[in-house]
């Protein structure tokens, strides 16, 4: 591949960045229950190693009446750590992981298809599309179980 297509891969990945981290901590406005349920859970984990129940580095973050799958939660620990227990720390791994799935969706749409072309416009609507940025700003809304 030539070095045109990745500056262009770098230079749209950037920009999905950018969509993804600008005002993180300001929208939405609040933290959603879910949110401020596993990032407590997460900076509990950091602090002592056991969830706010007492499990010891628990598979599954326990919650009012569900459970969080446990990759969210210890993914946010050393955010948290660095940027504290507040509305960036919590969001932060997951605009950070939505960055990252905008440079392996074009790469894999490459892969597929073999056109440079196809790969780029991929990966330019992936990183712009607002389904994309509502998916990546509400992650926490996701649980294993529904009510």
């Amino acid at each position: 591949m030539k070095a045109s297509f990745f500056i262009c891969l770098g230079m749209i990945v950037v920009l999905g960045g950018i969509l993804r981290f600008w005002r993180l901590s300001e929208y939405p406005v609040a933290l959603s229950a879910d949110e401020v349920s596993i990032g407590y859970s997460s900076f509990s984990v950091l602090k002592t190693a056991h969830d706010e129940y007492g499990s010891f580095l628990p598979l599954a973050f326990r919650s009012a009446g569900d459970y969080k799958p446990p990759v969210l939660g210890y993914l946010m620990v050393p955010s948290i750590a660095i940027f504290g227990l507040n509305e960036f720390g919590v969001r932060f791994p997951i605009a950070l992981a939505g960055s990252v799935a905008i440079i392996f969706v074009g790469l894999l749409t490459y892969e597929l298809f073999g056109n440079k072309l196809i790969s780029l416009v991929t990966t330019l609507s992936v990183a712009i599309s607002p389904w994309q940025e509502y998916l990546w700003r509400w992650p926490c809304g996701l649980t294993m179980r529904k009510d």
